[in-house]
């Protein structure tokens, strides 16, 4: 709601209704080591975690993990730079991490 009242100077109420924020209670903690790193990334979580994604600089996905079995990613292959890597966790929410691949 914005209110202006009538004189020179102009006076502004917000209301704020509703959610403020993203719920992150059902959220498994991530963790991504190390990093920077030369090649192999290992990820460690409580459980959740369905799929991996991990996308390029110029956001193509590079790799796609569907129901991972291993806790870690292979980028030795890749040239160095930044990596996105989105973890997929049930309930339809997802973590995205950045590594530095040197």
């Amino acid at each position: 709601m914005l209110c202006l009242n009538s004189s020179d100077s102009a006076l502004a109420t917000f209301a704020v209704a509703g959610p403020t924020g993203i719920s992150e209670e059902n959220r498994p903690e991530l963790h991504l080591y190390p990093n920077p790193s030369s090649g192999i990334v290992f990820w460690s979580a409580g459980s959740g975690i369905i799929d991996i994604d991990v996308y390029n600089q110029i956001g193509e996905v590079i790799i796609s993990n569907k129901s991972p079995e291993y806790n870690y990613i292979d980028l030795s292959q890749e040239a160095p730079g930044f990596y996105l890597i989105r973890f997929f966790c049930s309930g339809d929410q997802s973590i995205i991490k950045r590594v530095l691949i040197y």
